[in-house]
């Protein structure tokens, strides 16, 4: 995670709020999967003083993917994380942060709406890529 600030702080920051929650938290990519062997390996966070990532291997029945690749990885790997796609679909492995449509279209949409001041927008649940389009508008 050298040379990437915002990943170590958005990393770093969801491994101490999974720690706090008394769960682990494993950073992986696609490749460390071994389907075969049912295990992911990987780098896993240790809370404390002093923020440190241990290599490990975690069985996949303990696993909840979390997808934060970035446009780049997802560039460099599209046949791999297809693949993993397809491949942690068939173990129902629970996943989620689905891909959603760019920030510059939301943006769009957001700009358009009308906010009175001092109201929020109501709460959307089960947000996924067909509706936020339309929930922005």
């Amino acid at each position: 995670m050298a040379g990437r600030p915002r990943r170590a702080r958005t990393f770093r920051e969801l491994g101490q709020f999974s720690a706090d929650l008394g769960q682990e938290l494993l950073l992986t990519t696609p490749a460390n999967w071994s389907f075969g062997k049912q295990r992911v390996q990987g780098w896993k966070y240790v809370p404390g003083g002093t923020e440190v990532w241990r290599p490990s291997t975690v069985p996949m029945a303990d696993c909840v993917v979390y997808d934060a690749m970035y446009l780049a990885d997802l560039k460099k790997y599209q046949a791999e994380y297809r693949t993993w796609k397809r491949l942690i679909g068939k173990g129902a492995i629970p996943f989620f942060n689905p891909i959603l449509p760019a920030k510059d279209l939301i943006y769009r949409g957001l700009e358009g709406a009308k906010l009175w001041p001092g109201r929020i927008p109501a709460t959307e649940y089960n947000v996924n890529t067909e509706n936020v389009v339309k929930i922005t508008k």
